[in-house]
């Protein structure tokens, strides 16, 4: 039986069919007139079986295959049939026996098309019990009414719920709701499914204990003929693991980025190709840039001619060292040569490719400034001993 295209279920009809057959095949027929006999591998499923090799004239035999058996159906005039029809025995007798054999055939046609038809709906009902099963191991189901009141739950939603199922069958699904989720998230879910449309999503539901759990939920709306939903079945999967490990990250991440924005040295996280993709305030100051005019920029367009070469050859060398120390003169927005020292790591990925690179850099200008006045002062030292070296003796 469907409804709306959808199986609501089957109705199975049992005939018991012997007395008829009694009363067509032998007494219909005038009971001292014919036998009429069925065997199904030599032995006699109906009728008498004394008559399985008769033979002379006027009796017929036909052979049917049904439910994979090969049925032998007799039908043996009696002598009263002989007294009586003297004069068109054979044919009367032929005609008698071809009927009957072909009422016999389509009582066993139906016979058999219902038991294919049970075979099927025996398969179909395995099928839907096995695909049931695995989805109440590995999934959270429910059934809740067009208010939203649970009529069904397995028992994976009542293990992670804590909840027994008498606690939740009657109940609405709020008893699970968290202070995750704000009022319009609800509403958003509640017109989607009202309208008919499947709503998929993420929802930290509540335990018994007041603890939680996380859900990655798909509800279906089931509408009736009045084109409103009757009911939503909702399956979902537990991704509560996944929800803390995201939020693990989340927190060393932000730990990460604190660190890195409250440390003196620049810092910056280049791609393969060497484009930046993350700068923090620290290399911005050195540049006197914004974030914004530096990220998916290289850095050697702020860098002077020979501070270029310097760094395209140890980009280069991203793929081969692990780790690189190197000096580059930047100018700055102002204009301001500003000299640093930068430490270089190679980023590689779980196949050991390499995807990119981070480096802390200092700023040494006036380390340089003071090795440059040092120089300098030595220079000229060296120039005024030459000129008067007697003095020094």
């Amino acid at each position: 039986l469907f409804s709306n295209n959808r199986f609501d279920g089957f109705v199975l009809a049992v005939f018991r069919i012997s007395t008829w057959m009694d009363h067509l095949l032998n007494k219909g027929a005038g009971k001292n007139h014919f036998e009429t006999s069925m065997f199904v591998d030599g032995k006699t499923v109906y009728g008498p079986s004394e008559i399985l090799h008769a033979s002379g004239p006027g009796v017929q035999k036909t052979t049917v295959y049904a439910l994979d058996q090969k049925l032998l159906i007799q039908v043996s005039p009696k002598p009263a049939f002989y007294s009586d029809n003297r004069t068109l025995v054979p044919e009367i007798a032929l005609a008698t026996g071809l009927v009957f054999a072909t009422l016999v055939a389509f009582v066993i046609f139906l016979l058999q098309r219902s038991a294919e038809a049970k075979i099927i709906l025996t398969n179909q009902a395995r099928e839907l019990d096995f695909q049931k099963r695995t989805l109440d191991k590995h999934a959270i189901v429910s059934i809740a009414d067009a208010n939203g009141n649970i009529t069904y739950v397995n028992d994976t939603f009542c293990e992670i719920g804590e909840y027994t199922r008498e606690e939740l069958i009657g109940y609405n699904h709020r008893l699970l709701k968290s202070d995750e989720h704000s009022p319009e998230f609800y509403s958003n879910l509640w017109h989607t499914i009202g309208s008919g449309k499947p709503w998929q999503g993420e929802i930290k539901n509540r335990t018994k204990s007041g603890g939680y759990y996380w859900v990655k939920a798909t509800i279906v709306p089931f509408m009736g003929e009045d084109g409103k939903p009757v009911q939503y079945v909702s399956i979902r999967t537990d991704i509560t693991q996944q929800k803390v490990t995201e939020e693990n990250l989340r927190r060393s991440e932000e730990k990460y980025r604190n660190s890195i924005d409250s440390t003196t040295e620049g810092y910056w996280l280049v791609d393969i190709d060497g484009r930046m993709l993350e700068v923090n305030k620290a290399f911005c100051n050195i540049l006197g840039r914004e974030q914004k005019e530096l990220l998916g920029r290289r850095p050697p367009e702020f860098a002077d001619e020979a501070s270029r070469l310097v760094h395209e050859k140890n980009t280069a060398d991203i793929t081969s060292t692990e780790q690189r120390r190197y000096e580059v003169t930047f100018t700055s927005k102002s204009g301001r040569p500003v000299h640093t020292s930068i430490s270089a790591t190679t980023i590689r990925n779980a196949d050991g490719e390499a995807t990119g690179a981070f480096a802390f850099i200092s700023d040494i200008t006036e380390q340089k400034i003071a090795e440059m006045a040092l120089r300098d002062s030595e220079e000229m030292f060296r120039g005024f001993y030459n000129v008067v070296p007697d003095i020094f003796i």
